[in-house]
């Protein structure tokens, strides 16, 4: 599954726990063991869904006891509670089946965390097994809840991986919320509504504090489909790191009960933001009162009529489609089954885009929507990213739903007719019409046979579109001397398969899917660049072709010629023009300061290597692969002055072309 591959790779870089918020208290002195059930409201009641019958259960707890350490810290919290005012209840459903060689050490049913004790005399009412997509599973868990442990407040917390708005057993994939392997299904955002809803209705008053700890659940599409049920909703619109922090934040309502919802949401924020900081990880967490959010949905339906009305030609629907890409969140551009964008990041976006002045003011009307809805947000992005993002720290931490395509597992057709804002709102007028113009011809059809096939020119990058089932896009480029390059990119998810000809010969030289660059030595002919979808998809796409030349830093082959790089300057794009060519960079660095030096990928990947040196041409780092294929040291210099680094392809046998920045750490 998509979502899990990538919490897969996240998960590796757990580590230690790093800079928690939470100081352990021994439970050994706290005699209050809470075991008798009570009818008396406490000031807070939390319900947490321990949604891990799946890998979180067999991967994570297997290998790092990552829900052990969630729990652990419940029970830590829950020995702080010594006024007896809050209540800690968990719904468990855990992987009840053997897998290489695990078996899962918790039970599923219902739990009241005690702040004494092993975990599992926290149970309460077992159960044979839980189906973490099954609203009446989760209904019979609030009937418990609400029966014998009511209180003033409320908070929801469901803890699972998460993938967005489709639902299991709406369209056969793992897609929503709380993703259970062994009855095969998952909450949908109209089953998250249902739940809530039921919540709400049986505490008669709107759910204070819901929080979906999960990936890619921090979407209007959820923020609408509970505002009726919920005050304040707290999700991340990104990846959501699985690390050794979890509920610490809970420590504020257990220490001052009075404490609101709102501020248990920035307690949250900060928290993470706090932990993240120490640990190196990004992260994004929004907080919003709900009250705003139909104030939203209004100021998009205006902006929806506006734009549709717009998008009178090809170039303009073109234009909204870089502009939505632009502002993809990560995990949408990481993965790109995913189709969700900031919706500050592309509203801003827009407005400097349009000059048409009515689209100009509809686009504030949303910014000032959104600045009422989200009360608070934390936004960390690691240095990684911030070169592929640098309005990332600007984004709202709200996203919205924008396919234009015929995407697989995100038809167009579902988000219309099962989500509340899919249905409700005039976006969907918006994403039909922007959808109609992007798949119709682009400017170099006809193009469909070889005869017909249309020139690119070196240094040239194109737009194109597969408009219909089974077209075929035939490009030629001309003269091409040395290593050259063709490259694809689509917003519009895995649509492409590219295939390479001599134009003399008609001899297939390279081939592959929208990720594969086509690479060929060119002997100063014609080649053609055959463009067709494997699986007959429309959608929009970009093809560029490139030689490997001379960067502007050269000639840089020696400690004598190195140039200078700025500590904290935009990184350089270099390259390795031949084969066994070196870079050499020089840098000044502040004695008893940290700094970062690292490699990034700029158009062909490439493997580098790097080296740094001091004063005298001494060797003080080394690294290879630190970063992917890519290379970083850091670097703490015991005195002030210029250091060499060295950049250079791991074997010299290679070209290609590499971005370098240095940071302070």
């Amino acid at each position: 599954m998509v979502i899990r591959l990538i919490f897969m790779v996240l998960i590796v870089f757990v580590t230690l726990v790093v800079g928690c918020t939470l100081s352990p208290v021994s439970p050994a002195g706290n005699t209050n063991t809470n075991t008798n059930i009570s009818n008396v409201p406490k000031s807070w009641t939390i319900l947490i869904h321990m949604a891990i019958d799946n890998d979180i259960d067999y991967e994570y707890e297997a290998n790092f006891n990552l829900v052990s350490y969630y729990l652990q810290t419940l029970k830590f919290l829950k020995a702080k509670d010594f006024g007896n005012k809050v209540e800690i209840l968990v719904l468990m459903d855990s992987y009840n089946y053997e897998t290489n060689g695990y078996e899962t050490k918790f039970k599923d049913g219902y739990y009241r965390i005690k702040g004494s004790g092993s975990i599992s005399s926290d149970l309460v009412v077992p159960k044979s097994e839980i189906n973490s997509g099954s609203v009446l599973d989760i209904k019979g868990f609030i009937n418990w809840v609400i029966g014998n442990y009511p209180a003033t407040n409320y908070i929801y917390i469901i803890f699972n991986h998460g993938n967005g708005f489709v639902d299991l057993n709406e369209e056969g994939r793992w897609l929503g919320i709380a993703f259970d392997d062994i009855a095969g299904d998952s909450l949908s955002l109209s089953e998250i509504g249902q739940v809530t809803k039921y919540l709400a209705t049986k505490v008669g008053k709107k759910i204070d504090l819901f929080y979906p700890f999960a990936c890619l659940m921090g979407g209007i599409e959820l923020a609408y489909e509970v505002k009726d049920s919920v005050s304040y909703l707290l999700f991340s619109e990104e990846l959501f790191p699985a690390d050794f922090w979890s509920f610490e934040a809970l420590e504020l309502i257990i220490t001052n009960p009075s404490s609101s919802a709102e501020d248990v949401g920035k307690m949250f924020c900060n928290s993470a933001y706090q932990y993240f900081s120490n640990s190196g990880r990004s992260f994004t967490l929004a907080l919003l009162k709900l009250d705003n959010v139909d104030g939203v949905k209004l100021a998009i339906d205006n902006y929806a009529d506006a734009i549709t009305n717009y998008i009178t030609n090809f170039q303009n629907a073109l234009l909204l489609n870089k502009v939505a890409f632009s502002n993809s969140i990560v995990g949408s551009f990481l993965q790109p089954l995913h189709c969700y964008i900031d919706l500050k990041g592309y509203v801003k976006a827009v407005k400097q885009s349009i000059t048409n002045s009515d689209i100009q003011t509809l686009t504030q009307g949303i910014l000032d929507a959104i600045d009422s809805l989200i009360v608070y947000k934390k936004i960390l992005l690691t240095n990684d990213l911030t070169f592929y993002f640098p309005d990332f720290t600007n984004y709202s931490g709200l996203s919205i739903f924008h396919n234009v395509v015929e995407r697989q597992g995100y038809p167009e057709e579902l988000y219309f007719s099962i989500i509340r804002f899919g249905i409700e709102s005039k976006w969907r007028n918006y994403l039909s019409v922007l959808s109609n113009y992007l798949r119709s011809p682009d400017f170099y059809e006809p193009d469909d046979t070889q005869a017909q096939a249309r020139a690119i020119s070196i240094g040239e990058t194109q737009t194109r579109t597969l408009h219909s089932q089974g077209d075929v896009d035939w490009i030629i480029v001309s003269n091409v001397s040395g290593r050259a390059f063709v490259m694809f990119s689509s917003s519009d998810g895995d649509i492409l398969y590219g295939e390479l000809y001599d134009a003399d010969s008609m001899v297939k030289i390279d081939y592959g899917d929208v990720d594969k660059v086509l690479e060929f030595i060119g002997d100063g002919g014609n080649y053609y660049i055959k463009v067709t979808s494997r699986s007959s998809r429309k959608g929009v796409y970009t093809v560029a072709m490139s030689t490997i030349g001379e960067d502007d830093y050269e000639p840089d082959n020696s400690f004598a010629s190195a140039k200078e790089i700025n500590v904290g300057a935009f990184s350089q794009e270099r390259s390795f023009h031949v084969e066994g060519d070196v870079d050499f960079i020089k840098v000044y660095l502040t004695g008893s300061k940290a700094y970062k030096i690292e490699t990034y990928q700029w158009g062909l990947i490439t493997d580098t290597e790097l080296t740094l040196y001091d004063s005298y041409y001494s060797q003080v780092a080394y690294n290879n692969d630190a970063n992917g294929v890519y290379s970083v040291i850091t670097f703490t210099p015991s005195s002030t002055g210029w250091y060499y680094i060295k950049v250079n392809e791991y074997k010299n046998d290679d070209v290609g072309k590499y971005k370098i920045n240095v940071v302070e750490y």
